[in-house]
């Protein structure tokens, strides 16, 4: 758990860093998680104090869901809508062994590529 906590603050911090634009408007993010994670609900919340747009930076927002299926590697319904209908989250908590197969079906890209 240390280690997907880790990789959410990362991931998080770094939508901290580009300018987003206009201060006044505050960006939203969305990160589904999984229903054990106890740590995410204060990480994201320390993150939000961070950038609560104070800074002259726009303020995030984090809204936290559930992937909706018990075994999100074999019943990955939610997330492959999200990625068919151009609306997936921003940050996911994914399966480590189920990541080479979705990358490969290009559901998953890597994170330098894009940012």
């Amino acid at each position: 758990m240390k280690q997907t906590s880790a990789a959410l603050i990362m991931v998080l911090a770094s939508f901290g860093c580009p300018a987003f634009g206009d201060a006044k408007e505050t960006v939203t993010l969305y990160y589904w998680g999984y229903e054990n994670d106890l740590i995410a609900p204060d990480l994201i919340q320390d993150f939000e104090n961070q950038h609560d747009g104070r800074n002259g930076q726009p303020s995030i927002k984090v809204i936290m869901a559930q992937a909706a299926s018990v075994n999100r590697t074999n019943d990955p319904q939610r997330l492959l809508c999200g990625i068919a209908g151009g609306d997936p989250p921003d940050v996911v908590w994914f399966d480590r062994f189920a990541v080479g197969e979705w990358a490969s079906r290009g559901g998953i890209h890597e994170f330098a590529a894009v940012h």
